[in-house]
């Protein structure tokens, strides 16, 4: 996902752990999502992949909520921006501000 950084990695063992819990949460409800044949939809901005080849985007829940965002404003991410794939950087910066000052996640370690 464009945007964030998960640090799980680097952080202590128990914000990793909640991390990890976390991203595999966001996994189950995009299976679920699959296997209910619900959309999500992936919009992407200047780079299509990484340097990796993996497929860049925005990921737009069915609910009108963007999946990047969501992440930082829980505190899960922090915002990780690569140029010129920046589109929504003022958008992430203003939630990792909120998650931050809400201690939210991993900012309440």
């Amino acid at each position: 996902m464009i945007g964030i950084d998960t640090p799980e990695n680097r952080s202590n063992k128990r914000a990793k752990k909640q991390a990890r819990n976390w991203r595999t949460s966001v996994n189950e409800v995009i299976n679920l999502g699959k296997k209910a044949k619900t959309r999500f939809v992936l919009e992407l901005d200047v780079q299509i992949l990484d340097r990796y080849g993996r497929v860049l985007g925005y990921v737009w829940l069915p609910n009108g909520e963007m999946l990047n965002e969501k992440l930082i404003r829980e505190g899960w991410a922090v915002v990780y921006t690569v140029p010129p794939n920046v589109k929504y950087v003022d958008r992430l910066l203003k939630a990792q501000r909120r998650a931050r000052q809400e201690s939210k996640g991993l900012w309440g370690f």
